[in-house]
């Protein structure tokens, strides 16, 4: 990752303090959104709370790794799915934490979108029973 900000560990509020505003988007869920950073390449998903639960790079210098080179050195994720095109390929670091590989495609040959660190649990709606 190209920034020294963490899931779980800081606020969009801290991120601000360094990077200054960034775009404001809405995310699936009302209770979360994502602040952008185009000019970083970077996009934080911030729960309700003001948490960070997503970070998310565009670094170029990743986007020109293919997916049979991903897998080729992490070998099989724990789970996969699909977005729209896009192929999602996903390792469980720790208990709570995942690393998503974003492909463009589920071609061996498809080259990354974006990479993120992600708590799931973070982007819920804890106040929802």
């Amino acid at each position: 990752m190209n920034t020294e900000f963490q899931v779980e560990k800081n606020t969009i509020d801290q991120v601000e303090a360094k990077y200054g505003k960034g775009k404001r988007g809405e995310a699936a869920e009302p209770w979360n959104r994502y602040v952008t950073y185009p000019g970083g390449n970077l996009s934080f998903g911030v729960n309700k709370g003001e948490q960070i639960y997503d970070v998310r790079s565009f670094d170029p210098s990743l986007q020109g790794l293919r997916l049979w080179e991903v897998k080729k050195v992490l070998g099989k994720p724990d789970d996969t799915k699909t977005y729209q095109k896009q192929a999602i390929y996903i390792y469980q670091v720790t208990k709570e934490i995942q690393l998503k590989w974003v492909f463009s495609s589920s071609d061996p040959k498809a080259k990354v979108d974006h990479i993120s660190v992600v708590n799931p649990q973070l982007s819920k709606n804890l106040m929802v029973h």
